[in-house]
């Protein structure tokens, strides 16, 4: 199972702290009731935020706010479950000095405990929102974006930003996404989770810290990571994903070489 957690963090100078954990799962609401015991650790989400999940058959899974993980070391040492705070939510996974050590998460649907390989929370109350700088939001991510109410809300926002108008799609050449002449690119978040979209120019100008002519691109300290993309009614999305073990960044600006630093980054932190 491919273990990373993803946080989505749109910054100017900001940086946050290291949390080591496993599992884009692993990330909780701000708010989240945590209660460690011994082998497991469980947690119960605030009121609004609901989790969609995918099982190891590849069902989704549609749960509520309630949530175990736990963990086991196959080989020698120990791993154990653990959770970390930073910029008002947490993260949780397993620690220790194991060698091989494997994480298991289960949410509650239906009353039952439904074990899940991936997946996240997402509140459907959140009003879409375009994200600015020193804002911090966790990633779209796959089971999410397949949601008919994440859906709705995503085609919603584009025909509020192109009033009817045909929407272009994103240019990508060797790993760097451009928007077409006369649009641009801006992040925004829906249920509480980010992901960039291409915008008319003059939409864009109400996204304070964003430039007409940015560029975005992932990179990773150690590993792999690459944009991903997503299509909806000929409407585009994309995020970073990958097999990065170090820090992933989408960098979301005008480049240094055009005499300007990137104006907003978005950092994914994967460990």
């Amino acid at each position: 199972m491919k273990k990373y957690i993803i946080i989505l963090s749109v910054i100017l100078t900001f940086i946050l702290n290291p949390v080591f954990s496993f599992g884009q799962q692993g990330w909780l609401p701000p708010g989240t009731t945590i209660t460690l015991n011994v082998g497991n650790l469980d947690y119960s989400a605030p009121s609004g935020w609901q989790y969609i999940g995918v099982k190891a058959d590849g069902a989704i899974v549609n749960a509520g706010a309630d949530g175990t993980v736990s963990c086991t070391c196959n080989t020698s040492g120990k791993c154990m479950p653990f959770s970390g705070s930073g910029g008002g939510s947490s993260t949780t996974g397993c620690a220790g000095d194991c060698t091989n050590c494997t994480m298991k998460q289960s949410v509650v649907a239906g009353g039952i405990s439904t074990e899940v390989v991936t997946g996240g929370y997402y509140n459907p109350n959140l009003e879409t929102i375009v994200i600015l700088n020193g804002d911090n939001y966790p990633s779209v991510f796959d089971a999410l974006y397949e949601l008919p109410s994440f859906q709705t809300k995503l085609q919603t926002f584009y025909d509020s930003a192109y009033n009817g108008q045909p929407v272009p799609q994103m240019i990508t050449t060797n790993g760097v996404v451009t928007a077409p002449e006369g649009y641009s690119l801006i992040c925004i978040a829906i249920m509480g989770r980010g992901l960039l979209v291409v915008v008319p120019e003059s939409y864009a100008t109400i996204a304070v810290g964003y430039d007409v002519n940015a560029k975005a691109s992932c990179s990773c300290t150690q590993g792999d990571c690459t944009l991903k993309s997503k299509g909806l009614l000929g409407y585009g999305a994309k995020w970073c994903d990958g097999n990065c073990s170090g820090t992933c960044t989408l960098s979301t600006g005008v480049t240094p070489s055009e005499g300007q630093q990137y104006a907003v980054n978005i950092e994914y932190y994967s460990y």
